[in-house]
């Protein structure tokens, strides 16, 4: 019965999400969009649409790029890309908000650009990623094999041995 109430939750949520980005965002950035086009008039209103939509393109494609660089030398270096990776969502993320036009997108797209936007969005999904997995909302399968009853209280890195560090592994100066 859990899991059928659970499965009843979750669907709820993302009907509310979708009811949200389907008719409650387009219709605030409608009425946005007026609003300004009211104050600096129609021409500099399709001005900066036109402008932030560029500009956002621009910031995205060179930002996209720096991240490709950084998780080529990582994986190079024989480590993991996770936080290059995530940085690599939001960036896309951020591209596709820009292009769709109105203020409330645009401003969560350039926020999502700024690497002080992403740390703060990254550790928000990490403490709700954490929170789903200590509450049992979210289970994790390795190998087949379900990891809901590992303690995942005290989850950090691994260590590095001495023979990793004696590889190379980059850690040193």
């Amino acid at each position: 019965m859990k899991t059928a109430s659970v499965r009843r939750f979750c669907d709820d949520v993302v009907v509310i999400w979708l009811f949200f980005l389907l008719i409650t965002l387009p219709v605030a950035e409608i009425a946005l969009l007026i609003a300004i086009g009211r104050q600096i008039g129609l021409a500099a209103t399709v001005g900066l649409l036109l402008l932030t939509g560029l500009l956002g393109a621009f910031l995205a494609r060179r930002q996209g790029l720096a991240v490709v660089r950084k998780v080529q030398s990582e994986m190079a270096a024989g480590r993991a890309p996770a936080g290059q990776l995530v940085d690599g969502a939001l960036i896309l993320l951020a591209g596709v908000l820009l292009i769709i036009p109105g203020v409330l997108t645009d401003a969560l797209g350039f926020f999502c650009l700024l690497p002080a936007g992403r740390t703060l969005i990254k550790a928000w999904v990490r403490r709700r990623f954490e929170a789903g997995l200590r509450s049992g909302r979210i289970a994790v399968s390795v190998n087949n094999v379900n990891m809901k009853n590992v303690n995942m209280k005290n989850v950090t890195p691994r260590q590095q041995s001495s023979e990793t560090k004696a590889l190379g592994s980059g850690d040193e100066p």
